[in-house]
């Protein structure tokens, strides 16, 4: 399996659309672990997300 790479995308809109992704690479074992320190509300719903949840598109 490949390491999960992160994305964040801004979208700006007026005279024209600019839509801008940053790619980055992120360690999913501490992201879960700072969940689980923490606890937010619906950590253990976050938790398996970062675990499981792919969203593919790389167009």
């Amino acid at each position: 399996m490949k390491p999960p790479k992160a994305r964040v995308s801004f979208l700006t809109v007026g005279n024209s659309v600019n839509w801008d992704v940053v790619r980055y690479d992120y360690d999913q074992d501490a992201t879960i672990n700072l969940l689980e320190e923490r606890q937010p509300p619906f950590y253990s719903n976050l938790q398996n997300t970062v675990r499981y949840a792919t969203i593919n598109n790389d167009q």
